[in-house]
């Protein structure tokens, strides 16, 4: 016998035994395995929020074997390559509950008969059959990718992503609608939970509009990330505001250029433009601000109001003894 599970488990306590929102990818074998045995029980057992893949071991989900499940919920967990399954070898079981669980080349299973089972809205999409099914009815096939956010109950920073690019649309990119979890104006980023101290995967300042992101792959799973500032990146535990300037976002209707930057603690602040040979050019800020993120808007006019020659010029941020610098490239019409 191969072990190596994700989460292997057993319960006959009375109390609930909670396994959520959890990314199992690529086991050595079951992602989530309750199995019980003659000694062994597998009661009051919540499986919700889940996100499993199948990679080179069996990936399975399942809860049954010797005493199967009472008492069992098993709701909103995403498959992809394996079958989420309640019971074993035929045994009996009460009180179970299934619902809103996707499964795509998997299925959605029972191997017990039970008693008292409420299941519902349980997607399941084999290879091999013509048309995915619905609590067991065939139904169309999705017209467009399906996307999951799923808050962390724990975190209200995080949340796990997982998008379904079905083969049949032949899409290279999909539309993310982050609604539910983000506001207009909040920065974020999403990273790779197979390296997730390494390199954002996308990273940008949300608009309230859908985001388009490239997905190639027929599964496609993220840990989204909401940052205080464009500072943030490198360590995603550090979610503190930094000091400095981020990014400079040049708007060509109003012709200005907006300048962003944090502050670490309060701080008297004073934002500069310089030529190149350091004079002063123009004096964007001058005055006490509070730790955070902040904002200022340059018009490319110098001090005496006359809109300055192309070049490059220098942006300067000071705060007490420390400076960040950022350079801007003016290119008139």
């Amino acid at each position: 016998r191969k072990h190596g599970h994700g989460i292997y488990a057993q319960n006959s306590s009375g109390d609930k035994k909670f396994i959520l929102a959890n990314i199992f990818l690529d086991p050595f074998s079951f992602n989530i395995h309750a199995y019980g045995s003659d000694a062994a029980y597998l009661n009051d057992f919540v499986i919700e929020d889940n996100i499993s893949a199948k990679g080179s071991g069996d990936g399975g989900v399942l809860v049954g074997g010797g005493n199967d499940p009472n008492r069992l919920k098993m709701n909103r967990n995403i498959n992809y390559q394996v079958g989420l399954q309640s019971g074993y070898a035929g045994g009996t079981g009460d009180d179970i509950e299934i619902r809103d669980n996707t499964c795509i080349q998997g299925e959605v299973s029972f191997g017990a008969t039970f008693t008292n089972v409420v299941q519902s809205n349980n997607f399941s999409w084999m290879k091999g059959w013509a048309k995915p099914r619905l609590d067991g009815r065939e139904v169309d096939a999705p017209a467009q990718p399906k996307v999951f956010i799923i808050p962390n109950k724990y975190d209200p920073r995080r949340a796990n992503v997982a998008i379904f690019n079905f083969a049949h649309l032949h899409l290279s990119q999909v539309e993310i609608d982050f609604s539910s979890f983000l506001k207009p104006g909040e920065y974020f980023e999403l990273r790779n939970p197979k390296d997730f101290y390494g390199p954002a995967i996308f990273s940008a300042r949300y608009s309230g509009k859908p985001e388009t992101l490239a997905v190639e792959d027929e599964f496609a799973v993220f840990v989204l990330l909401k940052r205080t500032s464009w500072l943030d990146e490198g360590d995603p535990s550090n979610m503190n505001p930094k000091f400095g300037m981020f990014k400079n976002v040049f708007d060509p209707r109003a012709e200005v250029l907006n300048i962003e930057f944090g502050l670490d603690e309060d701080a008297g602040v004073k934002l500069e433009v310089f030529s190149v040979k350091g004079e002063l050019i123009k004096r964007l800020v001058n005055t006490t601000l509070p730790l955070g993120e902040h904002s200022a808007v340059w018009d490319g006019k110098n001090n005496s109001n006359d809109i300055v020659a192309s070049g490059v010029y220098v942006l300067r941020m000071t705060a007490g003894a420390r400076t960040a610098t950022k350079r801007v490239v003016v290119l008139k019409k």
